[in-house]
C-alpha cells in the first residue's frame, strides 16, 4: 500500500450557472440509437412520441423532438441493441455557453422560453459577448 496516493480532483465544467434554482434530477429511458453514440453532459434533450428521451433536434420533421425539455446530467453511451437509462436535470439554472445542441445551426436562445416553462433557466456566467 502506498503512503501517498494521487487523487483526481473535481473540475468545474461551467454547466451549472447558479444554485439559486434547485437542481432536480430524474432517471429516464433513452431511445435506442441508430448507431453507437455517446451523448455528452449538458446535451439539450427532448421527448419523442414513444415517451423516450432523445437529443433535441430543431431540424427534425417530428414536432416533439423540436421542443427542449431537459439537460443531460452526465455522459451517456447509447446502444443500438437496447434502450438505456440515464440521468437528466429537470430543473436548475445552467450556463447557456455550456449547453450542447445537436444541430450546429441551432441557437440556445431559441429554446429559452420553452425551457423556462419546464423549470430550467439559462444564464451566462461569462457575460454578454458582442
Amino acid at each position: 500500500m502506498a503512503m501517498v496516493e494521487s487523487v483526481a480532483g473535481v473540475v468545474y465544467d461551467e454547466l451549472i450557472g447558479s444554485s439559486k434554482v434547485p437542481l432536480i434530477t430524474k432517471n429516464v429511458e433513452f431511445a435506442q440509437a441508430s448507431g453507437e453514440k455517446t451523448l455528452k453532459r449538458g446535451t439539450l434533450l427532448a421527448i419523442n412520441e414513444s415517451g423516450e428521451y432523445v437529443e433535441e433536434d430543431s431540424t427534425s420533421g417530428t414536432e416533439s423532438i423540436k421542443v427542449a425539455v431537459a439537460v443531460l446530467q452526465s455522459d451517456l453511451a447509447l446502444s443500438i441493441s437496447s434502450k438505456v437509462v440515464g440521468t437528466i436535470y429537470t430543473s436548475g439554472m445552467f450556463n447557456k455557453e455550456a449547453i450542447i445542441l445537436a444541430q450546429g445551426s441551432d441557437n440556445i436562445d431559441n429554446h429559452e422560453e420553452e425551457l423556462r416553462n419546464k423549470g430550467i433557466y439559462l444564464t451566462s456566467i461569462h457575460g454578454k459577448k458582442e
